[in-house]
Protein backbone atom coordinates (compact mmCIF):
# COMPACT_ATOMS: atom_id res chain seq x y z
CA UNK A 1 0.00 0.00 0.00
CA UNK A 2 1.15 2.92 -1.28
CA UNK A 3 1.81 6.23 1.32
CA UNK A 4 -1.02 7.92 0.82
CA UNK A 5 -3.59 4.61 0.85
CA UNK A 6 -1.78 4.48 4.55
CA UNK A 7 -2.69 8.18 5.35
CA UNK A 8 -6.30 8.53 4.06
CA UNK A 9 -7.33 5.29 4.87
CA UNK A 10 -9.50 6.09 7.96
CA UNK A 11 -11.17 9.17 7.35
CA UNK A 12 -12.40 9.82 10.62
CA UNK A 13 -8.74 11.18 11.79
CA UNK A 14 -6.43 13.92 10.48
CA UNK A 15 -4.14 12.35 7.68
CA UNK A 16 -0.81 12.71 10.10
CA UNK A 17 -3.14 10.88 13.25
CA UNK A 18 -4.55 7.87 11.55
CA UNK A 19 -1.24 5.99 13.61
CA UNK A 20 -3.48 6.67 16.67
CA UNK A 21 -6.59 5.23 18.83
CA UNK A 22 -9.90 7.10 17.62
CA UNK A 23 -10.54 8.58 21.24
CA UNK A 24 -6.99 10.07 21.27
CA UNK A 25 -6.86 11.00 17.54
CA UNK A 26 -10.25 12.90 18.47
CA UNK A 27 -8.88 14.63 21.39
CA UNK A 28 -5.96 16.01 19.82
CA UNK A 29 -7.97 17.11 16.88
CA UNK A 30 -10.27 19.09 18.36
CA UNK A 31 -7.51 20.77 20.66
CA UNK A 32 -6.04 21.93 17.50
CA UNK A 33 -9.30 23.24 16.10
CA UNK A 34 -9.76 25.11 19.31
CA UNK A 35 -6.22 26.90 17.74
CA UNK A 36 -7.70 27.03 14.20
CA UNK A 37 -10.94 28.92 15.37
CA UNK A 38 -9.01 31.31 17.70
CA UNK A 39 -6.87 32.33 14.82
CA UNK A 40 -10.24 32.24 12.18
CA UNK A 41 -11.72 34.86 14.49
CA UNK A 42 -8.38 37.24 14.44
CA UNK A 43 -8.58 36.71 10.79
CA UNK A 44 -12.63 37.63 10.77
CA UNK A 45 -11.35 40.87 12.45
CA UNK A 46 -8.40 41.58 10.49
CA UNK A 47 -9.92 44.50 8.59
CA UNK A 48 -11.62 45.78 11.54
CA UNK A 49 -10.65 49.17 10.46
CA UNK A 50 -13.38 49.20 8.19
CA UNK A 51 -16.53 47.37 10.30
CA UNK A 52 -19.65 48.96 11.38
CA UNK A 53 -20.11 47.87 15.03
CA UNK A 54 -22.73 44.92 15.07
CA UNK A 55 -20.26 43.41 12.54
CA UNK A 56 -17.42 43.14 15.51
CA UNK A 57 -20.24 42.26 17.89
CA UNK A 58 -20.93 39.35 15.38
CA UNK A 59 -17.18 38.14 15.34
CA UNK A 60 -17.07 38.10 19.12
CA UNK A 61 -20.31 36.29 19.97
CA UNK A 62 -19.78 34.05 16.88
CA UNK A 63 -16.10 33.58 18.31
CA UNK A 64 -17.66 32.74 21.63
CA UNK A 65 -20.32 30.42 20.54
CA UNK A 66 -18.30 28.25 18.81
CA UNK A 67 -15.08 28.34 21.41
CA UNK A 68 -17.93 27.07 24.11
CA UNK A 69 -18.76 24.86 21.81
CA UNK A 70 -16.00 22.94 22.31
CA UNK A 71 -16.84 21.61 25.59
CA UNK A 72 -20.33 19.44 24.44
CA UNK A 73 -17.16 17.37 22.12
CA UNK A 74 -15.10 16.56 25.16
CA UNK A 75 -18.39 15.43 27.27
CA UNK A 76 -19.61 13.50 24.34
CA UNK A 77 -15.77 11.86 23.98
CA UNK A 78 -15.88 11.09 27.94
CA UNK A 79 -19.64 9.93 28.54
CA UNK A 80 -19.69 8.01 24.86
CA UNK A 81 -23.11 10.21 23.86
CA UNK A 82 -23.13 10.78 20.37
CA UNK A 83 -25.84 13.65 21.17
CA UNK A 84 -23.30 15.71 22.71
CA UNK A 85 -20.79 15.44 19.78
CA UNK A 86 -23.80 16.59 17.30
CA UNK A 87 -24.63 19.18 19.18
CA UNK A 88 -20.96 20.59 18.38
CA UNK A 89 -20.75 19.61 14.99
CA UNK A 90 -23.74 21.60 14.29
CA UNK A 91 -22.19 24.76 16.24
CA UNK A 92 -19.14 24.29 14.06
CA UNK A 93 -20.92 23.91 10.93
CA UNK A 94 -22.93 27.00 11.43
CA UNK A 95 -19.61 28.92 12.51
CA UNK A 96 -17.96 27.80 8.72
CA UNK A 97 -20.48 29.72 7.35
CA UNK A 98 -20.58 32.95 9.34
CA UNK A 99 -16.26 32.76 8.56
CA UNK A 100 -17.38 32.42 5.23
CA UNK A 101 -19.56 35.61 5.43
CA UNK A 102 -16.46 37.23 6.92
CA UNK A 103 -14.16 36.32 4.11
CA UNK A 104 -16.04 37.48 1.78
CA UNK A 105 -16.85 41.06 3.57
CA UNK A 106 -13.14 41.42 4.47
CA UNK A 107 -12.31 40.10 1.14
CA UNK A 108 -13.90 38.76 -2.07
CA UNK A 109 -16.66 41.66 -1.66
CA UNK A 110 -13.84 43.94 -2.38
CA UNK A 111 -11.14 42.56 -4.33
CA UNK A 112 -13.73 41.00 -6.71
CA UNK A 113 -15.70 44.45 -6.54
CA UNK A 114 -15.86 46.35 -10.22
CA UNK A 115 -15.58 49.57 -8.51
CA UNK A 116 -12.93 48.79 -6.31
CA UNK A 117 -11.18 47.30 -9.56
CA UNK A 118 -11.69 49.79 -11.69
CA UNK A 119 -13.21 53.03 -10.35
CA UNK A 120 -11.03 53.50 -6.67
CA UNK A 121 -8.11 51.10 -5.74
CA UNK A 122 -9.08 49.14 -2.73
CA UNK A 123 -5.94 49.88 -0.97
CA UNK A 124 -6.41 53.42 -1.98
CA UNK A 125 -9.12 53.68 -0.05
CA UNK A 126 -8.63 51.88 3.18
CA UNK A 127 -5.47 54.25 3.22
CA UNK A 128 -7.47 56.89 2.98
CA UNK A 129 -10.15 55.45 5.58
CA UNK A 130 -7.00 54.91 8.08
CA UNK A 131 -5.75 58.38 7.69
CA UNK A 132 -9.04 60.01 8.04
CA UNK A 133 -9.29 58.29 11.28
CA UNK A 134 -6.00 58.90 12.25
CA UNK A 135 -5.75 62.51 11.48
CA UNK A 136 -2.27 62.97 13.27
CA UNK A 137 -0.59 61.07 10.98
CA UNK A 138 0.80 63.42 7.94
CA UNK A 139 -0.93 62.76 4.75
CA UNK A 140 2.03 62.81 2.89
CA UNK A 141 4.73 61.43 4.48
CA UNK A 142 2.71 58.41 5.36
CA UNK A 143 0.19 57.70 2.46
CA UNK A 144 2.71 55.16 0.37
CA UNK A 145 3.94 53.65 3.75
CA UNK A 146 0.04 52.96 5.15
CA UNK A 147 -0.61 51.77 1.56
CA UNK A 148 1.78 49.47 1.13
CA UNK A 149 0.95 47.95 4.50
CA UNK A 150 -2.74 48.02 3.58
CA UNK A 151 -2.05 45.82 0.51
CA UNK A 152 0.53 43.59 2.49
CA UNK A 153 -1.79 42.91 4.96
CA UNK A 154 -5.15 42.62 2.73
CA UNK A 155 -3.30 39.43 0.88
CA UNK A 156 -1.57 37.80 3.64
CA UNK A 157 -4.65 38.11 5.41
CA UNK A 158 -7.23 36.50 2.38
CA UNK A 159 -4.83 33.88 1.80
CA UNK A 160 -4.45 32.98 5.48
CA UNK A 161 -7.71 32.88 5.68
CA UNK A 162 -8.46 30.27 2.25
CA UNK A 163 -6.05 28.07 4.31
CA UNK A 164 -8.37 28.33 7.20
CA UNK A 165 -11.79 27.76 5.81
CA UNK A 166 -10.19 24.74 4.12
CA UNK A 167 -8.84 23.22 7.01
CA UNK A 168 -12.14 23.59 8.84
CA UNK A 169 -14.27 22.02 6.29
CA UNK A 170 -11.58 19.35 5.90
CA UNK A 171 -12.00 18.92 9.79
CA UNK A 172 -15.91 19.27 9.27
CA UNK A 173 -15.55 15.77 7.07
CA UNK A 174 -13.45 13.90 9.41
CA UNK A 175 -16.25 14.79 12.44
CA UNK A 176 -18.52 13.90 10.17
CA UNK A 177 -17.29 10.07 9.71
CA UNK A 178 -15.94 10.33 13.05
CA UNK A 179 -19.33 10.82 14.74
CA UNK A 180 -21.25 8.03 11.78
CA UNK A 181 -18.39 5.56 13.28
CA UNK A 182 -19.18 6.38 17.19
CA UNK A 183 -22.95 6.24 16.48
CA UNK A 184 -22.69 2.21 15.17
CA UNK A 185 -19.98 1.99 17.90
CA UNK A 186 -22.40 3.18 20.63
CA UNK A 187 -25.31 1.03 19.41
CA UNK A 188 -22.99 -2.20 20.81
CA UNK A 189 -25.09 -4.31 18.26
CA UNK A 190 -21.73 -5.74 16.92
CA UNK A 191 -19.14 -4.76 19.20
CA UNK A 192 -16.77 -1.44 19.27
CA UNK A 193 -14.05 -2.29 17.16
CA UNK A 194 -16.24 -4.29 14.32
CA UNK A 195 -19.57 -2.41 13.99
CA UNK A 196 -18.38 0.65 11.46
CA UNK A 197 -16.31 -1.61 9.64
CA UNK A 198 -19.00 -4.55 9.45
CA UNK A 199 -21.08 -1.49 8.49
CA UNK A 200 -19.24 -0.37 5.46
CA UNK A 201 -18.34 -3.87 4.39
CA UNK A 202 -22.24 -4.42 4.14
CA UNK A 203 -22.69 -1.24 2.06
CA UNK A 204 -20.36 -2.48 0.02
CA UNK A 205 -22.14 -5.96 -0.17
CA UNK A 206 -25.54 -4.16 -1.21
CA UNK A 207 -23.99 -2.13 -4.20
CA UNK A 208 -22.18 -5.40 -5.48
CA UNK A 209 -25.56 -7.30 -5.06
CA UNK A 210 -27.45 -4.19 -7.27
CA UNK A 211 -24.76 -4.23 -9.44
CA UNK A 212 -24.95 -7.95 -9.87
CA UNK A 213 -28.66 -7.86 -10.37
CA UNK A 214 -28.77 -5.27 -12.64
CA UNK A 215 -26.34 -6.80 -14.77
CA UNK A 216 -28.41 -10.38 -14.66
CA UNK A 217 -31.57 -8.21 -15.94
CA UNK A 218 -29.52 -6.62 -18.80
CA UNK A 219 -28.38 -10.59 -19.51
CA UNK A 220 -32.19 -11.91 -19.49
CA UNK A 221 -33.48 -8.98 -21.26
CA UNK A 222 -30.61 -10.18 -24.13
CA UNK A 223 -32.33 -13.11 -23.91
CA UNK A 224 -35.57 -13.17 -23.93
CA UNK A 225 -34.54 -10.34 -27.68
CA UNK A 226 -32.29 -12.89 -29.09
CA UNK A 227 -34.75 -15.79 -28.90
CA UNK A 228 -37.77 -13.78 -30.20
Amino acid sequence: MNLKGILFKDKTKFFFLYFLPDEVAALISVVLMFGVTVGDHYLNICMNDNYVPYVAKLAKYSKWTALGSYVFFFIGVFLKKIIFEQLFATIFTVYIFISGCFFYYNFASIIFSWTYRTAYNVFDYLTELYLYDHKELDWDENYNRLRSEKKTKLWLCMIAHIVVLLVMIYYNIILTEYMEKKKLEFSGELGENNLYENSKFQGNIKSSNITINDNDNVISKSNKDSQN
